[in-house]
């Protein structure tokens, strides 16, 4: 319903470096469903610091193919370098600025036969994804809620700590370079 509310914003009007006099997007803050969320960005205290790690926070943006890597910041609110979208806040993820998000999908080959695993039996493969965010994506290979999944399987699959966590050290040494 508040989605509905806002109005589209046109594409001649979405750049940041075209002034838009009368551009007044909603303010669109969810309750948080994640362990740590940031707090209104308003909030007395509360400073985050962009194109930054902040504290525990990497709020810099994954550099890909050699592009500019920062994003502009404007009266303390992190711009969309998508450009403008009717809205300003956090929404539903957890951050203000970039929001790193893993998915994982399990894959099992075996001969001629390629096999998901699924929550459901939907046709569609969407709900094969586990999904989470990532604070720190320069030391964390892996969300918490697919780790959770990787090592809760690992575990059935082995049935030994030591090995399922030499496992995850040498899958995060391939992943994260």
């Amino acid at each position: 319903l508040f989605l509905k509310q806002v109005r589209e914003v046109l594409d001649h009007r979405k750049p940041w470096n075209r002034k838009y006099y009368r551009y007044n997007p909603k303010h669109w803050n969810e309750t948080c469903r994640f362990d740590k969320c940031d707090p209104d960005i308003k909030s007395p205290g509360f400073h985050p610091k962009f194109n930054a790690i902040d504290g525990k926070v990497d709020r810099r943006r994954i550099k890909a193919c050699d592009e500019n890597v920062t994003y502009e910041v404007s009266d303390g609110f992190p711009l969309n370098p998508a450009g403008r979208t009717g809205l300003t806040g956090r929404g539903i993820l957890p951050r203000y600025g970039p929001n790193h998000m893993m998915s994982v999908i399990f894959v099992w080959e075996t001969g001629d036969n390629v096999l998901v695993l699924k929550k459901s039996a939907n046709p569609s493969y969407g709900d094969g994804f586990i999904t989470g965010y990532i604070s720190d994506p320069v030391e964390q290979a892996f969300a918490d809620v697919p780790l959770k999944h990787i090592k809760e399987s690992l575990m059935r699959e082995f049935n030994d700590t030591e090995r399922v966590n030499k496992i995850l050290r040498n899958s995060r040494k391939r992943f994260l370079k």
